[in-house]
């Protein structure tokens, strides 16, 4: 049976938070399965809601990805904001590792770079904004590291960010959600304090 506009809207009046939920399960089957193999009744499954109500709140599977592209630029770029955000010389390398680690473990930056990469043009043009906003924040984060440890770089902050995405994407791309090696980590910052006079 096909749901009225006011059964449906009966639904979401009784679960006021299923938007949410429905966010946070697309989020995290793309973390688990990766974006090709998301499927709406899991993400519905998961969510505890009916994959009509999916339907109701973000229309269609490629609505729902743009809106966790959108998402998960924003949760990235609000670890890096603060990944640095408290740290002294003597702990910025380590609470850098320990951001790398994270953004490694969580699986978000990969998911993210998936959807910058799937077929529906507004998804990948909502996921490059996401990516975006995650180059402002590292370069933000790379500009605390260079402070903090008291360093000048050599080229410009943007460019610094730049190859720590590249490096940092690597990392995420091979780790399958495992943690980085500690010698990896210790490559990156090598190769960013490298850049330091």
């Amino acid at each position: 049976m096909i749901e009225s506009r006011a059964t449906r809207k009966g639904v979401d009046d009784a679960q006021p938070d299923a938007p949410a939920r429905i966010l946070q399960a697309a989020q995290e089957e793309l973390v688990l399965r990766g974006a090709g193999a998301l499927a709406m009744h899991d993400v519905a499954d998961r969510a505890g809601v009916s994959k009509g109500l999916i339907h109701y709140h973000y229309q269609d599977k490629d609505a729902l990805l743009a809106r966790v592209a959108v998402r998960l630029g924003e949760r990235i770029a609000e670890r890096a904001r603060g990944a640095l955000a408290t740290s002294t010389a003597p702990a910025a390398v380590d609470d850098l590792r320990r951001w790398v680690d994270a953004e490694i473990a969580l699986g978000e930056w990969r998911g993210l770079l998936a959807l910058a990469e799937w077929p529906a043009a507004d998804v990948r043009s909502t996921a490059h904004g996401a990516l975006g906003a995650r180059r402002v924040a590292v370069s933000g984060l790379m500009g605390r590291l260079f402070s903090v440890l008291a360093v000048r770089p050599r080229i410009g902050r943007v460019a610094i960010a730049e190859l720590a995405i590249a490096l940092v994407s690597g990392l995420v791309a091979e780790s399958s959600g495992n943690r980085a090696s500690s010698m990896a980590i210790d490559a990156i910052v090598l190769a960013l304090l490298g850049l330091s006079e």
